[in-house]
């Protein structure tokens, strides 16, 4: 098994794990309303995760480890 293998097999479990992850979350939310809360006033406030925002925190972690791997890349 070469290097390039043993990536590709470590980022696709992160990947489904993450994946899961917040699948779990998101259907807890919807089913729980586990992020509800009152306001000073009685108001109630809830939180507003859409699938799509999940989708933009998930760009936003493969961007982060995007610009590490550049970091430890060799200089030419």
């Amino acid at each position: 098994m070469t290097e390039r293998d043993k990536f590709m097999i470590i980022g696709g479990v992160s990947g489904a794990a993450l994946g899961a992850a917040l699948a779990w979350a998101y259907y807890r939310q919807q089913t729980t309303g586990l992020w509800t809360n009152k306001h000073e006033s009685g108001q109630t406030l809830t939180v507003q995760a859409g699938a799509l925002d999940f989708v933009r925190i998930g760009m936003a972690v493969f961007g982060v480890v995007k610009m590490l791997q550049g970091l430890a890349k060799p200089k030419k």
